[in-house]
């Protein structure tokens, strides 16, 4: 193998490596955040076990004192709370470009450590 050739295979593969590392480091920060929003959840259910707890009887009845003597308004902060906290955990689930990015270079990675591969053995 001549030194032109010794250089295309190293310059490749040194590219496919850095690719390879970059799509692991956002596999890696995409695990964090769904570790992070999986304890989001948890404790949002940990809080609606904990109000079970009450009974059924108890929520119907609080239920209805709200209708009844809640101004319209508390009712309405109350499920726009609800839906803030929803809209909350699904921001985390939205695509980030660098995410994106990570998984086109773990493609280029492989492209480039097979091209490597051609070279050295042509």
């Amino acid at each position: 193998m001549s030194t032109g050739t010794r250089t295309i295979v190293i310059v490749l593969a040194a590219l496919a490596a850095l690719c390879e590392l970059f799509g692991t480091l956002t596999v890696f920060a995409t695990y964090r955040r769904s570790a992070k929003l999986g304890d989001s959840i948890h404790s949002m259910h940990a809080r609606e076990e904990y109000a079970s707890q009450f009974g059924s009887e108890t929520k119907r009845h609080l239920a209805d004192m709200m209708q009844r003597w809640a101004d319209p308004g508390d009712v309405r902060k109350v499920k726009d709370f609800s839906t803030n906290a929803i809209r909350e955990l699904s921001m985390s689930l939205e695509p980030k470009w660098w995410i994106s990015l990570g998984l086109w270079a773990y493609v280029a990675g492989a492209t480039l450590g097979l091209a490597a591969a051609i070279v050295a053995v042509a």
